[in-house]
């Protein structure tokens, strides 16, 4: 086994929280801001490694703060809790990059990792997403059901909004598929700078306008989109609502996800206040995504 200075020097620092779906994606950012040196997910358990000298307890409260708050957005998270293991040492990057491959969503869109081989074909569109601090992957239920969303409702030439960009997959993909331009914005600065670098990766940056934001009434002024994405979790985005239906055109389509299966009820209750019309209710999982159109022409 070794004397106990050579384990210490060895060893790593786990910190293992309880297993959500897409809860890496959510809580990524942060993570990696304090240090994360690499996660793993399994059906149980939520692993994130450290170097062995890391804060545990700083970390804790850290963690634990935006796992409330997304609690009380509408996210369906267990309990909080955290506890904290010791492991031995391995290149915890390349275990994490092994956590992400392509994922096809529809007929033509594949979302892969920069670092995976995908084959090109005529027709495919493939967009290269560098997964880690902002959400947004390709591999979260909500992230499909919008993928497949903008698949359906997408026409060349369109001008989009995406709001709560994150990694800038649902601006990217729009702006391959051929969007005259993409407005999107985010609350968290770092996530504008994961979707600027990702635009880049994917050569759409003189396509999408990016800028850091809280509310889409800082494109009031543009008041013409044929197409408005919104994947935010049903307590932000709700009050949203009046906004984003101002922003968009008359026939334009509004496409929302984020949202729980048990919430579709309050969800079509604040949308009929609104000259929209719910189009259809795709789910996936415990989620579902709404697609309404703005009345008029």
């Amino acid at each position: 086994m070794g004397p106990p200075g050579n384990r210490q020097k060895t060893a790593a620092l786990c910190l293992v929280f309880p297993a959500a779906a897409g809860i890496d994606e959510l809580l990524a950012g942060s993570l990696f801001e304090l240090g994360a040196a690499g996660m793993a997910v399994t059906a149980e358990e939520f692993q994130v490694f450290f170097p062995p000298d890391s804060p545990a307890g700083a970390i804790r409260e850290r963690v634990k703060a935006q796992w409330e708050a997304l609690r009380r957005a509408g996210m369906p998270l267990p309990p909080f809790r955290m506890v904290i293991r010791q492991v031995p040492q391995r290149d915890w990057q390349k275990a994490w990059m092994e956590h992400f491959h392509a994922v096809t969503v529809g007929e033509k869109l594949v979302v892969a990792p920069p670092w995976e081989t995908v084959e090109e074909r005529p027709g495919r569109i493939l967009v290269r997403i560098y997964p880690g601090r902002a959400f947004g992957t390709g591999t979260h239920e909500t992230t499909q059901l919008m993928l497949e969303a903008l698949a359906d409702e997408w026409r060349p030439g369109m001008d989009v909004l995406d709001v709560g960009t994150g990694t800038g997959i649902l601006a990217v993909a729009a702006a391959k598929m051929g969007a005259h331009r993409v407005f999107a914005f985010d609350a968290d600065p770092a996530a504008v700078v994961a979707a600027r670098e990702n635009a880049r990766r994917n050569r759409v940056s003189r396509k999408i306008f990016l800028w850091a934001a809280d509310s889409p009434a800082t494109v009031r002024r543009h008041t013409a989109f044929h197409l408005v994405l919104a994947n935010i979790l049903s307590g932000v985005l709700l009050p949203m609502l009046p906004e984003l239906v101002h922003v968009l055109r008359p026939g334009g389509r509004l496409v929302l996800s984020g949202i729980l299966a048990e919430e579709e009820t309050k969800m079509r209750a604040a949308l009929n206040e609104l000259p929209v019309e719910v189009v259809r209710v795709p789910g996936r999982g415990e989620w579902i995504g709404m697609i309404c159109q703005k009345r008029g022409k």
